[in-house]
C-alpha cells in the first residue's frame, strides 16, 4: 500500500540554481524546516523498511524540483545519512548548477562503461555524494531502462542509506515512469502556482500503471 504525505516547501528555483541552498544559508528557516519534516516522515512513516531508493519529479517545472531534490539530499546528509543524489534528467541536467559542480563526467560515463560509479561522484559535502548528468551521448536516454542502470542502482544502494533519482517530469518522456519502477518510491513534487489538478491527476495515473509506489506529494510554492 502507497504512504502518502503531504509537505509544503517554498521554493525559489533561480536562487538555487545559483548554488544556493535553504539548508545552508537560512539552516534556521522554515523552508529548511519543511525539508527536516519530509525527511523525518520518510525515515518514520514506512516502519523498520524506510524507503532506500527514492525518485523525485514532477508534471513539469524541472527547475524546482532539482532545487527540492537537492535540499532533500542535504537535510538526509546531516543526519549522517549517506546519500546518493543522481541527476537522470540526461536531456535538461540542472544539479551540478545548484551545487555550482562542473559536468564534465557522470551518470553517462557510468552507463556507458566508460568511468565507474566510485569513479565521478564527487561529494560537496560531508555524506552527500552527487551523480550528475554527465556528457551527452546520442541513445543514452535507453539505458535508463537497461541492466546496465539497475546494476549502477544495486550498487549505489550498497555504498549509500539513500539514494535520490531527480527524474525529468511525467508526461514530458517515458523517462520518470520508467525510473519509478527501479526505486522504493516516488515522491511527486507540485508547483503550487502553476500545477493545476488534470496534469496531478495524470501524473499519479502514469506513475500506478506502471506499478510504482507513490510515495506523497510536495508542494513548491515559488
Amino acid at each position: 500500500m502507497a504512504h502518502s504525505m503531504s509537505e509544503e516547501v517554498n521554493v525559489s528555483g533561480g536562487e538555487y540554481l545559483q548554488g544556493r541552498l535553504d539548508l545552508l544559508s537560512d539552516p534556521d528557516g522554515p523552508v529548511s524546516e519543511a525539508y527536516r519534516a519530509l525527511r523525518t516522515n520518510l525515515l518514520h512513516s514506512f516502519g523498520n523498511s524506510p524507503p532506500g531508493a527514492i525518485e523525485l519529479t514532477s508534471p513539469a517545472s524541472p527547475q524546482k524540483h532539482s532545487s527540492a531534490c537537492a535540499n532533500l539530499a542535504v537535510s538526509f546528509a546531516h543526519v549522517n545519512k549517506r546519500t546518493l543524489l543522481v541527476d537522470c534528467d540526461l536531456r535538461r541536467p540542472l544539479v551540478h548548477k545548484v551545487f555550482g559542480l562542473r559536468n564534465l563526467y557522470g551518470l553517462t560515463e557510468v552507463l556507458t562503461g566508460s568511468s565507474s560509479l566510485q569513479e565521478v561522484w564527487r561529494e560537496p559535502l560531508p555524506g552527500l555524494g552527487v551523480l550528475t548528468a554527465g556528457g551527452s551521448t546520442p541513445g543514452i536516454v535507453d539505458l535508463l531502462e537497461s541492466s546496465v542502470f539497475d546494476d549502477l542502482l544495486t550498487s549505489a544502494r550498497e555504498e549509500f542509506d539513500v539514494v535520490l533519482l531527480d527524474a525529468p517530469p511525467l508526461g514530458e518522456f517515458s523517462d520518470a515512469a520508467i525510473l519509478a519502477t527501479k526505486c522504493d518510491g516516488a515522491l511527486l513534487l507540485l508547483d503550487a502556482r502553476d500545477t493545476r489538478n488534470r496534469p496531478v491527476r495524470q501524473a499519479v495515473h502514469q506513475l500506478k500503471t506502471v506499478g510504482a509506489t507513490v510515495l506523497g506529494t510536495v508542494v513548491c510554492d515559488a
